[in-house]
């Protein structure tokens, strides 16, 4: 166990909290001030931001839910046709090569 009196919030949490905030401010402030002067510039900016935020969390979610989804996928496609053997071998050559696939 460790002391947690001493030390401050986390880094990574308050660094997403500001991120998250960021995003907040852009989509309720920023999009409406940008389509009310009609500064498109603004507006298309900002649409990619959301965009790229988009795509960063969808690259998340695929690393979280990689391991699950090859499970799956190796139950459903090698269980009906090949022996139990040969699915738990592949299951293990997935997992040995996590980090080059």
């Amino acid at each position: 166990m460790e002391r947690s009196a001493g030390s401050g919030p986390p880094l990574a949490a308050l660094i997403a909290g500001i991120v998250a905030v960021g995003f907040g401010f852009g989509i309720y402030y920023v999009l409406p001030l940008s389509l009310l002067s009609l500064n498109l510039r603004l507006f298309f900016n900002l649409f990619l931001a959301v965009l790229l935020g988009l795509m960063a969390g969808l690259v998340a979610l695929a690393m979280n839910l990689e391991s699950i989804v090859e499970q799956v996928l190796s139950v459903l496609l090698l269980a009906w046709w090949e022996a139990e053997a040969v699915v738990n071998l592949s299951l293990a050559n997935l997992a040995a090569h996590r980090s080059r696939n």
